[in-house]
């Protein structure tokens, strides 16, 4: 047996080889090293695609991403709204919960002793709204389009929640959640004591300023009540929710949730079909999102 350097007996599997590599190509045989590019060539070749196989698969891919991303994009822009619809009522409540543990219960509360009365819209807001609401800026009606876009009903009719309009004075306010509103007394002198509180859930300049689309009405009612034989409870509800037949929702000659109706008020009961239907917009909806 022979020994290297440091004692190591000779290993002839090492022989004319480097620990770590494979051996050199002259100690291989002619016909091994031949045959390698064939067998390489051969699975490379299998395992590769055509140009009409990859165009294929790249137009299978387009056709399902365009029957699903519009899909995505329209169930997404649903649940903005529901949210946005859920988020400012519950804002609004909280609100009013808060001016009663200073004011005593809404009951108690003042009313305009003029229906529609500007003065006591803006002294309302200012005493028992402002205080626990973050608003960015209070409008008068001259400078509206800050914090309002006049909408349209679901006929297309402007006419309705105009900022500058004398017919129906309110106030505008641009909230700190990026809505605004649109508020007004009401016939509160000649009706019950209660307050118009419209929601454009996007704010001004944003969205499609669409009554039941971006656009939903609430009523703070200082005490229940009962209307056309349904009750109306005390606090703030969605404008509508006092009815529990969708029918009526849908359908309603002025305020119904439907293309179909006609006049400034169509959509108003909107938001209480959204309600209605499980916090869900139907798939019926007059408005596409």
């Amino acid at each position: 047996m022979k020994f290297w350097g440091g004692g190591a007996p000779e290993n002839k599997l090492l022989v004319g080889k480097k620990i770590g590599f494979t051996q050199k190509p002259t100690d291989l045989k002619k016909e091994q090293v031949s045959i390698y590019p064939k067998t390489l060539s051969k699975v490379f070749s299998k395992s590769a695609f055509t140009m009409a196989e990859v165009l294929i698969t790249i137009g299978i891919i387009g056709v399902v991403a365009a029957m699903t991303i519009p899909m995505l994009i329209s169930g997404y822009k649903k649940s903005v709204v529901v949210s946005s619809l859920q988020k400012n009522l519950s804002l609004f409540s909280q609100a009013v919960q808060l001016a009663e543990a200073k004011h005593g219960f809404t009951d108690e509360w003042p009313y305009c002793n003029e229906d529609s009365s500007i003065e006591c819209t803006e002294d309302f807001f200012n005493n028992y709204l402002l205080p626990e609401l973050k608003v960015i800026k209070v409008c008068t009606p001259e400078e509206s389009e800050i914090c309002w876009t006049d909408p349209k009903s679901l006929s297309g009719n402007i006419g309705y929640l105009e900022g500058k309009s004398t017919v129906i004075p309110a106030i505008t306010v641009l909230l700190g959640n990026g809505s605004s509103i649109f508020m007004w007394a009401g016939a509160q002198n000649t009706q019950r004591p209660h307050w118009q509180i419209w929601i454009d859930i996007d704010g001004p300049m944003k969205g499609p300023a669409l009554i039941g689309g971006d656009v939903f009405g609430f009523m703070l009612d200082y005490k229940s009540s009962v209307l056309n034989g349904n009750l109306r409870r005390k606090g703030v509800s969605i404008a509508g929710a006092e009815y529990s037949d969708e029918d009526i929702l849908r359908n309603d000659s002025q305020y119904g949730c439907s293309k179909s109706v006609s006049g400034i008020y169509a959509g108003r009961y909107c938001g209480a079909l959204i309600q209605h239907s499980g916090w869900k917009v139907p798939k019926d909806y007059p408005v596409k999102f």
